[in-house]
């Protein structure tokens, strides 16, 4: 599977893709994983419902952000948008995180490999 990375807090993940000028995740630890044409972005939370209530403020952020367009609503659990410069981005919640997939070529970035994730949720443990 994809080698992840720890990052160190809200500056980590702005220093890796700067989503958002100020911190929206809120996340209690994360890791990236992935290069080249897709990145994935795992935010992990103290549990199910504060991922749940952190994931609707993501969503109002990315809905009120000019930097981010093309925003589709699967569900309450996911969205897709696009940036500015054509990246495409999924973001899915699922037990106690966030999952965010940057980049990739299909109109769907990601979904398999959030099935996948889903299926190996216990192994993501760090």
């Amino acid at each position: 599977g994809p080698r992840l990375k720890y990052l160190r807090g809200a500056l980590g993940l702005f220093n890796i893709h700067p989503f958002f000028p100020r911190d929206v995740f809120k996340f209690r630890e994360a890791a990236v994983g992935g290069d080249g044409a897709a990145r994935v972005f795992i935010l992990r939370y103290a549990n199910p419902a504060e991922a749940g209530e952190r994931m609707a403020a993501v969503r109002a952020a990315f809905a009120k952000s000019p930097a981010y367009r093309e925003l589709r609503f699967d569900s309450p659990d996911a969205f897709e948008a696009e940036t500015t410069n054509g990246l495409r981005i999924r973001v899915e919640t699922f037990s106690d995180a966030i999952f965010l997939v940057l980049g990739g070529t299909s109109d769907s970035p990601g979904r398999e490999f959030f099935d996948g994730l889903k299926k190996r949720r216990a192994a993501l443990a760090f």
